[in-house]
Formats: C-alpha cells, structure tokens, sequence
C-alpha cells in the first residue's frame, strides 16, 4: 500500500455488480439507494428504491449470507457507494 492512499475494499465482488448494472440499465438515473433488506420467513432481498417515491423493486429471495456479503443489511447505498 502507498502511503497517503487508503484501500476501499468493494463492496460488490464483480459478478454481482455486472448482475445490478445489467437489470439497472434502463432505470439507472431514477435510482435513489439499493439495500439489503431481510424478510420474516429469512431470506434476504435486494430493495431497489426510486427517486421521488416513485416506489421500489424487490429482487428475488436468497438465503441469509449467501449473496451481497459485502452490503450491510437494511444500510441505504447510493449507487456511487457501490460503483455502480
């Protein structure tokens, strides 16, 4: 590491950001955050919100831990945050 520059570790490994950057594409400058949200029967979800209330998407189901590790659960983040 060089000093005065400090590491960022990704949050999204690359196969998960291609995945986002492919269903975000046509929608991309409506987004406000993407989160990782958790649900009652235990599975976690990605939460896709839009800018003005215009409402959100909810990504499929998967089982807690699996997918996203890098995201903190319910934490809002701009898609800049995650390079996107």
């Amino acid at each position: 590491m060089k000093r005065g520059i400090e590491y960022q570790k990704e949050i999204l490994d690359e196969v998960e950001s291609n995945y986002i950057r492919q269903i975000i594409r046509p929608f991309k400058d409506k987004i406000d955050w993407i989160a990782k949200i958790y649900d009652l029967e235990g599975c976690e979800h990605l939460a896709i919100a839009f800018i003005h209330d215009e409402g959100y998407m909810l990504f499929p189901g998967f089982p807690k831990g699996t997918m996203y590790a890098g995201m903190e659960l319910e934490k809002q983040y701009k898609l800049k945050e995650l390079n996107l």
